[in-house]
């Protein structure tokens, strides 16, 4: 068999392909590059502060209470009979913090005061009761808020629960911001003598950048009021009526 000269292409494949395995036989040198990630979420934390509670007459009113900022008493013919209370309350525990996390600041917020108690002690018929309070984002990212929702809904023949001069439905509200409202309640002329009365009402707070606005489910039952909301709460310190001309 006459032999020949092997053709420079296939020479030059065979020189690849001794310098791979030459390759593999001597180890591969290399280097590792590493991503690593963390992601700190915020949270939404939305609470209550009463500004002003008015009693008595209705506000505005010839001898009744005004709007100024100042709790203020005034029944009528000047006789301090009933009481409105309030208390706040916030949420039992707080949220645990995550030692895995390093140097990421203010990101686990303590929970916000989200329970307003309010109670009318000696209630009777035509007394009025007026809480201006705010809903506050105490959390942070900005988050949406939704009117409140009254429920379960009281006999309209005992009482009136109405809120007054309110934020809209699904307003913004940026981290140590706050948007007010009014509840106010009235005791009618179908009440009871010795009898409670109860009433509620919630109010949703939710993400910003939700889709859509958020409706609150409305509690069947309400959540009881603490025992000793009485005793340990001063009530509005009433004001002595100025003397008649």
């Amino acid at each position: 068999m006459k032999r020949g000269l092997l053709s420079g292409g296939t020479v030059f494949l065979g020189l690849i392909v001794s310098l791979a395995v030459l390759g593999v036989g001597y180890g591969l040198w290399a280097d590792t590059l590493r991503i690593n990630g963390a992601v700190a979420t915020g949270a939404v934390n939305a609470g209550f502060s009463v500004h002003e509670v008015d009693e008595g007459l209705v506000r505005g009113s010839a001898g009744g209470p005004a709007d100024n900022d100042v709790n203020e008493d005034k029944e009528a013919g000047g006789i301090d009979t009933a009481e409105c209370y309030t208390r706040i309350v916030a949420p039992v525990g707080d949220i645990a913090s995550d030692d895995a996390v390093d140097a990421v600041e203010d990101v686990i917020a303590r929970p916000a005061a989200d329970f307003l108690y309010v109670l009318i002690k000696n209630g009777y018929p035509s007394f009025n009761c007026y809480v201006d309070f705010d809903v506050h984002n105490a959390g942070s990212i900005p988050i949406k808020v939704t009117k409140p929702a009254i429920g379960p809904v009281p006999d309209p023949r005992v009482l009136t629960v109405e809120f007054q001069r309110c934020y809209e439905d699904g307003v913004q509200v940026e981290p140590g911001k706050e948007v007010l409202c009014t509840l106010h309640v009235h005791v009618e002329r179908g009440a009871v003598e010795r009898t409670l009365y109860r009433f509620g009402a919630t109010i949703c707070a939710y993400q910003w950048n939700a889709g859509n606005v958020v409706r609150c489910a409305i509690p069947a039952q309400l959540e009881p009021v603490p025992a000793d909301l009485e005793p340990s709460i001063e009530p509005v310190r009433p004001v002595t009526p100025a003397p008649r001309p």
